[in-house]
């Protein structure tokens, strides 16, 4: 399994193999990547809660507000196809306590469990990383752009306090990470595209509710 620590290593083939940025500006890349990874693929999780008879279930522990989104509501459970509740028959509220799920019609109660699907955010440190497998490219791609305008910004810098020869050499290479950084934003965008609302890219199919089948996934406004 990748962690930061093997990231930080793979970077250096995506920069040029250019050894100016320290292991910290190579981290602050990362975590840049990370941020703009995530909200085109989230991880996804999913957990079993129990219901309420007051129809509100709050929402798990790791829940980000303003990030994460409702994918799906599995109940009743053990149903053959697995059986879906509209989105239209529930919401998120939120109340002084927290954010609270809330049924709007039938809804499972205090003895019925329910499975939530949501996504919140990707953990990348030292010792382990959720990032999917075969995105890992792509997250690199994108924290090497992060990375590539931090070198941009060093040569670019400076240039201003050199003279001469040393002073172009610095400038060609600032032009060289600028173009690099945008080489690698352009790679990334093209094969992972800003998500649409109501789509999410392991979950375009249609879920089976009660009354059909319906292509429509829930997502929280934000």
């Amino acid at each position: 399994m990748s962690d930061r620590t093997t990231y930080r290593t793979a970077l250096s083939i995506y920069l040029l193999k250019d050894t100016v940025l320290v292991d910290a500006d190579r981290n602050q890349a990362l975590k840049k990547g990370l941020e703009v990874y995530e909200r085109r693929r989230p991880l996804r999780k999913t957990v079993s809660l129990t219901g309420s008879s007051t129809r509100k279930v709050k929402v798990p522990t790791d829940w980000v507000e303003k990030f994460s989104e409702i994918l799906a509501i599995e109940y009743p459970l053990n149903q053959t196809p697995s059986n879906y509740i509209h989105p239209k028959y529930f919401r998120l509220k939120e109340e002084p306590d927290g954010i609270y799920i809330e049924f709007l019609d039938d809804y499972p109660g205090d003895s019925d469990s329910f499975y939530l699907t949501y996504t919140i955010r990707h953990t990348v440190n030292d010792s382990t990383s959720t990032v999917y497998g075969q995105d890992e490219e792509l997250y690199l791609t994108i924290s090497a752009a992060f990375a590539a305008e931090f070198l941009q910004a060093n040569y670019s810098q400076t240039v201003d306090t050199e003279l001469g020869a040393d002073a172009v050499g610095f400038r060609d290479k600032a032009e060289k990470y600028a173009s690099l950084a945008r080489q690698h934003r352009e790679e990334f965008n093209k094969k992972l595209p800003k998500r649409k609302v109501g789509a999410f890219a392991d979950w375009e199919q249609g879920l089976q509710y009660r009354g059909g089948s319906i292509p429509f996934i829930f997502h929280n406004n934000r």
